[in-house]
């Protein structure tokens, strides 16, 4: 059957991009000295971030959205840099010469890869052979996937998609985390760094939600103790941690930046990638970006 449907019109093209698209070994993984074709590097560089919840958040819904475009972004760049052996300087963001036709086209191809049409079948077998071929390799996933508890009622708020569209800009929404942790446990973090000020030892419950979505069950004994002298109970309340109001300022990002970097890359790469991002919109090639990204770093929690 598939013999019998291997040429039919439209087919041509996806067999001629995906070919495109393997064939060619242009684009960095991040902190090695490998390269790979574009799908596979932003996939690999994806799952680096979210790690060590590196990610950009948003306050109103657990998204990563910068986290994923901008993978996207930089492995698109580098496949059209060897493509096409042009610059692509950093104000263009790769997108202004794609049509609305084109678009369309693609946001068609990516819910295809949920829905009951013509590619889901493809994108349904290469995802489960990646699962096989990452977990023969050695790579842990989750466990207990099957069987999972009862999630939310409704699971999804569709009319939120489109609400006050054109108007709302979700972008603004978009948060840098000051700490490296879950968004739900940043004002447990505050809360405990007030209270150290005062006292050596505090008690700080997390949230039912934010346990829920990052929590874990403690097993006794603990470490510490979670009051002070006399048994008095410390109670202290944010509205909201310092990455919401009023938002992690330009320093407050750069000092997070090359704290987390400070045992992973030598100062003088770290210098060179400060100055390309801060001057990102003047910068002639993103491909010089990408250059500054590649090249084996150190393992941030290795003794």
């Amino acid at each position: 059957m598939r013999l019998h449907t291997a040429h039919l019109e439209g087919f041509g093209a996806a067999v001629n991009a995906v070919i495109g698209i393997e064939e060619s070994r242009e684009c960095h993984i991040w902190g090695w000295e490998k390269t790979l074709p574009p799908l596979t590097a932003a996939s690999l560089n994806g799952t680096f971030i979210p790690s060590f919840e590196l990610h950009d958040w948003h306050d109103s819904a657990p998204l990563h959205s910068n986290s994923i475009l901008l993978l996207a972004l930089f492995a698109a760049a580098e496949h059209k840099n060897a493509k096409s052996r042009a610059s692509i300087p950093g104000s263009d963001l790769l997108l202004s010469t794609i049509s609305a036709g084109i678009v369309e086209d693609a946001l068609g191809i990516a819910c295809t890869q949920a829905g009951d049409l013509i590619m889901q079948h493809g994108f349904a077998a290469r995802n489960g052979l990646c699962a096989a071929l990452l977990a023969k390799g050695g790579y842990v996933g989750i466990k207990g996937s099957f069987p999972r508890a009862p999630g939310k009622d409704p699971p999804y708020l569709i009319d939120e998609v489109c609400k006050a569209f054109g108007n709302t800009w979700q972008l603004e929404g978009i948060r840098v985390k000051k700490h490296s942790a879950m968004a739900g446990t940043h004002c447990m973090i505050e809360c405990i760094a007030a209270l150290q000020d005062e006292y050596p030892d505090a008690l700080i419950e997390l949230g039912e939600w934010a346990f829920d979505h990052g929590g874990w069950g403690a097993k006794r004994p603990l470490n510490g103790d979670s009051r002070i002298d006399g048994g008095q109970r410390l109670m202290k309340h944010l509205e909201a941690p310092k990455s919401i109001p009023p938002g992690l300022s330009n320093q407050d990002i750069l000092e997070k930046w090359r704290a987390i970097t400070v045992t992973v890359i030598d100062d003088e790469k770290r210098r060179k990638i400060e100055n390309v991002v801060l001057h990102l919109e003047g910068l002639d090639d993103l491909a010089e970006l990408a250059e500054l990204l590649k090249g084996k770093t150190a393992n941030s929690i290795a003794r």
